[in-house]
């Protein structure tokens, strides 16, 4: 990967901490706020974040952000209101087992579990492929309804 070097004022180290990485910050922050304008997904940013997706998603609620996933951001942003679907992806880490997509699948089986969404509610679940320099890159969205159904006379 290639890489662009800028200089910046040392007070922003201060500001920070000198515990913490310029670099570090830096890649998170700009990957946040690329994937908060729509112009990149989750597990881009959690890319360029060099960050694993899960930590990623954690960095976004710590800022209190939207977690789209893999919806139509644009859409999504319109209507965050009444959208009547909700989301979520997982990736594995990338030093851990990127690669190993049966993991992925049951550590999503057991999110749906964790997390009480019932089977029948599930819209779509959306498998991708990234590949990386070190093999394919896994992702896993699954997408169900928060509407309540009607009740049948």
């Amino acid at each position: 990967m290639s890489t662009v070097s800028i200089r910046l004022p040392y007070d922003i180290q201060n500001i920070i901490g000198e515990q913490k990485s310029i670099e570090k910050e830096s890649r998170i922050l700009i990957a946040t706020e690329l994937y908060r304008e729509g112009e990149i997904s989750a597990g881009k940013a959690a890319e360029l974040a060099d960050m694993p997706f899960e930590d990623f998603i954690e960095q976004l609620k710590k800022r209190k952000m939207k977690i789209y996933s893999m919806l139509g951001i644009s859409e999504a942003m319109e209507e965050e209101e009444s959208y009547p679907c909700r989301a979520f992806s997982l990736g594995n880490p990338r030093e851990d087992g990127a690669t190993d997509l049966p993991r992925l699948l049951r550590r999503v089986a057991d999110e749906l579990e964790r997390s009480h969404i019932d089977p029948m509610d599930i819209l779509d679940v959306t498998i991708e492929q990234e590949m990386t320099e070190d093999g394919p890159w896994w992702s896993v969205s699954v997408y169900w309804s928060t509407e309540v159904p009607a009740e049948v006379p």
